[in-house]
């Protein structure tokens, strides 16, 4: 079976919440984002090259994290990563895994989650938001979008040093479960201000989101008919269904929490007019028209694609993009709408898509 390939969903989110990380405030948008954006292709490429959809299921997986720090390659067996947490829920199995200095960052966070109020309940106890909430939370997540039980899965998350750069190529066989394998930056500061513990927040999210659309591109593969490769449409359309999942289940996983979470309001829709965005959007066509089959332009483009239909959905009913975990209304309102995004024949080509296409 041809594979289906999925490229770097979530970069104009990445940017905003490194970009707050910097110091700017959350009003900061889109327009702020792009002016301090570096070049297009210092962003995360993540490729599924997915060989068999069906048991035995089999995967190839490049996973290039771009960062300033550092520059080499880090093979997987190198990574000297320790056991963050591992476990089972339902048809799930999940571990999660990380080096030393990344290890100490996260014990700040599940030092102090449950005395900042991120709880969760696991068998009627009040446990902190960690990885066994976080996964319970993606398993209804995948189910909510996938509008049905969710396949069984083997996943392994491979938390990377915050900014340093990494070359992660591998390939997964499993006889029983869908093999996720994703790596993610995390943070290896030690501050505990409550601006770090948001960030710390957000890449836990963004990790279960990125794993979640990993998902989402198994069932894409899934309904290609045997040796079809898809063309450039319909890899663009899948690299925003994937998108469309990864941005629902990092907002959808902050649901109920307090606070701000550290993910910028983004009023794309009314944003397109910005001197700086319209710049940004020409330099863009440019490099598509330079570089058609690019993948990170064509990772850039499904981001702004989806980011756009989404505010504009938002905004027809009248409601702002979330950044708390009280605006439970705009939430549900994500989730369901790239639910329906993904259904054959989906409200991407209704009326509520008007602008995006």
């Amino acid at each position: 079976m041809a594979g289906v390939y999925r490229s770097g969903a979530g970069l104009v989110a990445a940017g905003l919440v490194l970009l707050q990380v910097a110091g700017c405030g959350n009003d900061t948008g889109l327009q702020g984002w792009i002016e301090s954006m570096p070049s297009i292709r210092d962003f995360p490429i993540r490729t599924a090259r997915v060989l068999s959809a069906r048991p035995p299921y089999r995967v190839r997986w490049k996973i290039h994290l771009y960062g300033r720090h550092y520059r080499g390659t880090t093979p997987l067996a190198r990574l000297e990563s320790r056991l963050v947490s591992q476990g089972r829920y339902r048809d799930w199995h999940w571990r999660v895994e990380a080096p030393p200095r990344v290890v100490r960052s996260w014990m700040l966070w599940r030092r102090n989650a449950v005395r900042q109020g991120f709880v969760g309940r696991i068998g009627g106890r009040r446990t902190a938001y960690g990885w066994r909430v976080g996964f319970r939370r993606l398993y209804a997540l995948v189910g909510r979008l996938g509008e049905g039980i969710p396949p069984p899965a083997r996943i392994t998350i491979l938390l990377v040093p915050w900014q340093e750069f990494s070359k992660i190529h591998f390939s997964v066989t499993d006889r029983n479960a869908v093999p996720v394998v994703t790596a993610a930056w995390y943070p290896t500061t030690l501050r505990q201000s409550r601006a770090f513990q948001r960030v710390r927040f957000h890449a836990l999210r963004a990790a279960l989101a990125d794993a979640g659309a990993d998902l989402e591109t198994f069932a894409v593969s899934a309904r290609l008919p045997p040796g079809k490769r898809p063309g450039r449409r319909a890899t663009d359309r899948h690299l925003e269904d994937a998108d469309c999942w990864q941005t629902a289940i990092r907002v959808g996983l902050a649901a109920r929490t307090p606070g701000r979470f550290a993910t910028p309001g983004i009023a794309l829709a009314e944003t397109l007019d910005q001197p700086s965005t319209r710049s940004f959007l020409g330099q863009l066509a440019q490099a598509e028209h330079r570089h058609p089959v690019d993948p990170h332009v064509a990772a850039l483009r499904a981001d702004l694609q989806v980011l756009q239909a989404l505010s504009a959905s938002l905004i027809h009913e009248h409601l702002r993009w979330p950044v708390r975990g009280r605006d439970r209304p705009a939430i549900r309102s994500l989730v369901r709408d790239c639910a329906d995004w993904t259904r054959p024949g989906g409200w991407r080509r209704g009326p509520k898509a008007r602008g995006f296409r």
